[in-house]
């Protein structure tokens, strides 16, 4: 496709042989005598010009002032312009080049120059169009990427949670369904009484009451809330916890806490649950594929400076140290059936909450430490 080239210089003689030279070499040519003419000409075409020859010493508006209208636009800062001009000093050629200009050009012309020069920058200019395309088709399958990427995510902590609430309830269930059958015995042998049923009324409900707190909890995280809060850390954590509580007694995993009172950060709740979840169903992964029967996990929370310091350490053996630089990256794992979509997704929630999510092995397993 032909290129189009804007001549802008107020003698008809400099316009016309400009013309003659540039159509010889296959260039569409537009032209204005004047810079005024030329700024309506760039702004209301609709492909606009891909080159500019801009001449200084012009009546009414100079080529530098055409230069600052054309950069302060955005529909027009990416043309190129090359500066023709009889103007010949450093300091007019540094100005121009400092308004924005690719290239200076003092009269006379020198024929093979100017083409060379309007050749290569033309040439430059599609190099970095086509840059910038390539940037942003990337940037556009990344995004991409990542949706794709927070959906399994989701995916996969919908069915352990699923498996969690299961776990969560089927206690509660057993001890109701032993009450019921504790009923008949108990009617059969006339121990009913009114203090009998209070009781029997006051366990049951503190057992139901267990399964609406824990669907609650469950209810809240898979809300699709993007509300931006302040919010308690060690109620959150021990929110998880109690989201948890049937899976890690049935994995017999000891979770111990050193968490201090009263410390907020603000963001959104049920991002920051996802981060401990994944913390520890990973270390949960772990203790079972390495077969470790003294399972422990210690949750700590303290602050320094202002800076709120989450740790979560394990005796799950560590991670590999040929993966452990590569871990929080998308699709490293150190699961056989793993997805490596957890820690990655743990790392970008934690940036989003202003903070950092580290990890290092340790004498017998991992500690993972969350800065905000």
């Amino acid at each position: 496709m032909k290129k189009t080239i804007l001549v802008v210089d107020d003698t008809p003689q400099n316009i016309q042989l400009i013309k003659t030279l540039l159509e010889k070499e296959n260039y569409n040519v537009k032209v204005s005598t004047n810079g005024k003419k030329a700024l309506d000409i760039v702004r209301s075409s609709q492909k606009k010009p891909d080159l500019i020859l801009l001449d200084i010493m012009m009546p009414e508006m100079d080529g530098y002032e055409v230069c600052k209208e054309l950069k302060k636009d955005p529909n027009t800062s990416n043309i190129p312009i090359i500066f023709v001009t009889a103007k010949g000093q450093t300091d007019d050629e540094t100005f121009g080049l400092q308004l924005g200009a690719i290239d200076y050009i003092s009269k006379p012309i020198s024929t093979p120059i100017l083409l060379a020069r309007i050749k290569t920058h033309l040439q430059l200019h599609n190099l970095l169009y086509n840059l910038e395309q390539t940037v942003q088709e990337e940037i556009q399958k990344r995004e991409t990427q990542e949706k794709i990427l927070m959906q399994q995510s989701k995916q996969a902590a919908m069915g352990e949670m699923i498996d969690a609430i299961a776990h969560q309830w089927k206690q509660p269930i057993n001890v109701i369904n032993m009450y019921i059958d504790l009923l008949m015995y108990d009617y059969e042998d006339d121990k009913i009484s009114k203090s009998y049923i209070e009781d029997f009324q006051n366990k049951s409900f503190f057992q139901i009451q267990h399964m609406i707190n824990t669907l609650d909890e469950f209810r809240d995280f898979f809300r699709p809330n993007k509300k931006i809060v302040e919010f308690n850390l060690k109620d959150n954590i021990k929110k998880v916890l109690l989201l948890l509580q049937d899976e890690l007694i049935k994995n017999a995993i000891t979770v111990t806490e050193e968490i201090e009172e009263n410390l907020f950060i603000s963001g959104n709740e049920n991002e920051f649950k996802h981060i401990i979840i994944n913390l520890i169903n990973n270390s949960k992964d772990a203790f079972h594929e390495k077969n470790i029967q003294d399972k422990k996990i210690q949750i700590k929370l303290s602050v320094n400076d202002e800076n709120k310091i989450i740790t979560l350490q394990d005796n799950a053996g560590g991670i590999p140290e040929n993966i452990i630089d590569n871990i929080f990256k998308p699709n490293v794992t150190t699961k056989k059936e793993g997805t490596g979509v957890g820690l990655y997704l743990s790392s970008q929630i934690a940036q989003k909450l202003g903070g950092n999510l580290s990890v290092k092995n340790i004498e017998d397993g991992v500690i993972f430490t969350l800065v905000i």
